[in-house]
């Protein structure tokens, strides 16, 4: 079974369009939606906004439905140069930006304990996007996917998280989503339409492009499922 998990409405939209079958199941609070993409077996659930929000509900999808493959998706904040809004970035790894441990001799973004600063994305998943990726009429991208529970929105965090970070875009969830992942031994992957700049603009650019941004993520998440 595949799991897929997104904040908002919005993100889940397109693939609970394409699933067939489907029903729903109330647990503890969480909705699920329970049904197929071509021949492959399929639980949506939306989570609430935030990095604790998501490890929750990660960990209640993984004791619930053991899935094989954990997938966030939804919209996120572009920051590499070139990558435009409605453009989707698939995750090569992925970092908590505001983990900061450094007084205690761990580098940034590294999680204690488990001493991992970067989670990798299950590699069959990128090289399927990457196969179809001139299928679209937006760009493909792969990179660092950056997670912090913070909306950014300016040019000096943009920079800071390019510089030390190397990242293509910034969200809330990802990270989080891959240390549960990591923790419970379950391949991820995240994937996520760029919304915004993450600049002076964001605010407003998220609003206007979220449902643009939501629907080309899901495009592509729908196809490489279907290659699969």
């Amino acid at each position: 079974m595949i799991g897929i998990i997104a904040s908002m409405d919005e993100e889940l939209y397109l693939i609970k369009k394409e699933m067939k079958d489907l029903k729903e199941e109330d647990i503890k609070g969480s909705r699920y939606f329970i049904g197929n993409i071509d021949d492959k077996k399929v639980v949506a659930v939306k989570c609430l906004t935030g990095k604790v929000a998501m490890a929750c509900t990660a960990q209640k999808l993984i004791d619930n439905f053991a899935p094989d493959l954990l997938i966030n998706c939804g919209v996120a904040g572009g920051l590499k140069t070139g990558i435009e809004v409605g453009d989707v970035v698939l995750s090569t790894k992925t970092v908590q930006s505001d983990m900061d441990v450094t007084q205690l001799g761990y580098e940034v973004g590294c999680v204690p304990d488990i001493d991992v600063t970067y989670f990798v994305q299950n590699k069959a998943f990128n090289e399927i996007a990457e196969d179809i990726k001139y299928d679209f009429d937006f760009g493909v991208y792969f990179g660092n996917i950056l997670t912090a529970d913070k909306f950014v929105s300016n040019n000096k965090d943009k920079e800071y998280l390019i510089k030390t970070f190397d990242g293509y875009c910034t969200d809330m969830e990802t990270a989080s989503l891959a240390q549960v992942c990591h923790i419970n031994d379950i391949s991820f992957a995240g994937i996520r339409g760029i919304s915004d700049s993450a600049d002076e603009g964001a605010s407003t650019d998220f609003k206007e492009n979220l449902r643009k941004a939501s629907d080309n993520c899901a495009k592509l998440l729908i196809a490489v499922l279907k290659k699969m």
